[in-house]
C-alpha cells in the first residue's frame, strides 16, 4: 500500500500501523538519507514532521512589520499549523 493509499484509508492511524508506521519512518530512511548528505547513519538523525519543520522554518524568517503583520492560512488547516499561526500572528 502506497503513503497516499494508506492516509486515505487510514488518516492520521497510518502513523502507528504496518506497513512502515510513519511513527518510526525515521528508522526507516536514516540509511538512505545519510547516503543523500554524505554522512554515516550514526551521523544523521531524521526529525520532526512537516507541520514542525514548516512551522520554524516560519518562526525563523517571518518578520512582521506594521502594514504586514499577518500570516494566511487555509481554512481549517491541521490544528498544529493554526495554532502556531495564531501564536505567531
Amino acid at each position: 500500500m502506497d503513503d497516499l493509499t494508506k492516509w486515505a484509508n487510514q488518516g492520521v492511524e497510518g502513523h502507528f500501523t504496518e506497513p512502515n508506521p510513519w511513527l518510526t519512518i525515521d528508522d526507516i530512511v536514516v540509511e538512505s538519507s545519510a547516503r543523500l548528505v554524505g554522512g554515516l547513519n550514526d551521523e544523521v538523525v531524521v526529525m520532526n514532521s512537516l507541520s514542525t519543520n514548516l512551522n520554524l522554518l516560519m518562526l525563523a524568517f517571518f518578520q512582521p512589520t506594521p502594514t504586514r503583520n499577518k500570516i494566511l492560512v487555509e481554512h481549517k488547516p491541521f490544528p498544529s499549523d493554526m495554532v502556531l499561526a495564531l501564536f505567531v500572528a
